[in-house]
């Protein structure tokens, strides 16, 4: 027997006319005669209460109730041709039978699905909370239940691949008001279809619901529809000479589909109308203003997945003083499609005009395994940076030259992290200019499973303003 559940019992009889009697000490007190402890009453093989058709066999259901004792406890039956028997009154003929029983906790099942609802595949519309298309399901979202009034944790269980969950109440959370929540990964979590029971949204766009389980019913239908968050790289800082340009480059991209509006926003120049900002659309991600690129003006609506590459065009004044500097924010700000769900992104960038001439370097990291990495644009990188055991980072080095003369020559040094070896990729490095000609100097012949110094040199000349990339592959050991 279980908590809050029903039971079908089964007594195999034998004589004609005789009277089924049962009782159960459900709260384990020593005796039958607690309000609802008798579970049979007067039933006849054939007749009555009797649910089996077969000659012999009597079958009842009995509903277990939710404070049904746990430990040890009893059943009682009796068989007779007197009809209307207690727990101890003599009878002239029949049959008494006692059973040892032990009673298990029951549960409440609650049951749904945790998916990325970004609209992809036929028919599907992102945000709606409902599965449709090609929606795909999220695995290893951990969803948890909590009491609304004790705030105690009450059950908890991690979604299967395919995103589904199961979450098993306690009986005695029954009747009780129930916080149901996932603890996400990066992500916005927006309005769950719940259709099919009764939920109060706490707050729909935290992924937390509430209800009030009732004994014996299970519950499905409760489906968190996530959106991934979007993304923006990254902070910059340069130089740049005197009556020079710099270019600084940014990328955002749309995990889930989105209208956002890019800006500049609280522009502050040490020295008043030294700089002049323009911000394009890097139409084929170069990093470079070509004469595809456009000045970015409007809103734009992204697809999932779908990436801007942005280039904060920076002119420096003819005259400007040395260390003169200019700071000004990157904004994406939008909403999620068909969603009033809103975002504000920012990168803060400086630039900032020096005499001296030398070597601008940036390191960033992105996680392969959990995200998507572009290395030529930089999406997807940032400076931090988390993983799991057997992970895949990768870590992009950029160099600049961002002086009036180019840089000669040029070493760069790293090293794998701690707890890191280089995976199977051996690192590259890509000076995007045919003046000069690099290559990967230490080691001498990489392999997977390497940790130690990495070097690369470049002979040759990396011209002013112009920008390289190197990089490479660790796997986080386990």
């Amino acid at each position: 027997l279980t908590q809050g559940q029903s039971a079908t019992i089964t007594a195999d009889v034998t004589g004609a006319g005789g009277f089924l009697q049962g009782w159960i000490d459900f709260n384990g007190d020593g005796d039958f005669d607690d309000a609802g402890e008798q579970v049979a009453t007067d039933i006849q093989d054939g007749g009555t209460g009797d649910t089996n058709a077969a000659p012999g066999l009597i079958s009842f259901g009995v509903p277990v109730p939710s404070d049904a004792i746990l430990t040890q406890t009893f059943a009682r039956f009796r068989w007779s041709t007197t009809a209307g028997l207690d727990t101890t009154t003599a009878a002239p003929d029949g049959e008494v039978e006692d059973y040892a029983v032990t009673i298990e906790p029951g549960t409440i099942p609650i049951s749904g699905t945790v998916f990325l609802d970004n609209g992809t595949g036929a028919g599907a519309t992102p945000h709606d909370g409902l599965i449709q298309g090609d929606e795909p399901g999220e695995g290893a979202v951990t969803v948890e239940a909590v009491d609304a009034l004790t705030d105690d944790l009450v059950s908890t269980v991690q979604t299967n691949a395919d995103g589904t969950y199961t979450l098993e109440l306690p009986i005695t959370q029954a009747g009780r008001e129930t916080i149901i929540r996932i603890a996400p990964p990066t992500a916005t979590f927006l309005i769950a279809n719940v259709s099919g029971f009764p939920v109060t949204e706490v707050d729909p766009a935290g992924g937390v619901f509430t209800l009030t389980p009732l004994a014996g019913m299970a519950r499905t239908g409760l489906d968190f529809g996530l959106a991934g968050e979007p993304r923006l790289t990254e902070d910059q800082t340069r130089t740049v000479a005197a009556g020079s340009v710099v270019t600084l480059p940014h990328a955002f991209t749309a995990s889930s589909p989105v209208d956002v509006t890019f800006t500049l926003e609280d522009l502050t120049e040490s020295v008043q109308g030294s700089f002049t900002t323009v911000l394009f659309e890097d139409t084929d991600c170069d990093q470079a203003i070509g004469a595809a690129d456009t000045v970015i003006t409007g809103p734009r609506a992204l697809a999932a997945d779908e990436a801007v590459c942005l280039i904060v065009r920076v002119s420096a004044a003819a005259g400007t003083p040395s260390q003169t500097d200019i700071r000004y924010t990157l904004r994406a700000e939008g909403t999620y499609a068909n969603s009033a769900l809103a975002f504000t992104l920012d990168n803060a960038d400086r630039v900032t005009v020096t005499d001296d001439n030398g070597l601008l370097l940036t390191k960033t990291v992105c996680n392969a395994t959990t995200d998507t990495c572009d290395l030529a644009t930089g999406a997807g990188f940032s400076p931090s940076n988390t993983g799991a055991p057997g992970d895949i980072l990768i870590y992009r080095i950029g160099f600049e030259a961002p002086g009036p003369e180019p840089v000669t020559d040029l070493v760069i040094f790293d090293q794998t992290p701690a707890f890191s070896v280089l995976s199977a990729t051996v690192p590259s490095i890509d000076p995007q200019t045919t003046a000069l000609s690099c290559a990967l100097n230490v080691p001498a012949t990489p392999a997977a499973g390497y940790e130690g110094p990495l070097e690369w040199r470049c002979t040759g000349d990396l011209p002013p303003g112009s920008v390289g990339i190197a990089s490479f592959e660790v796997r986080i050991s386990d």
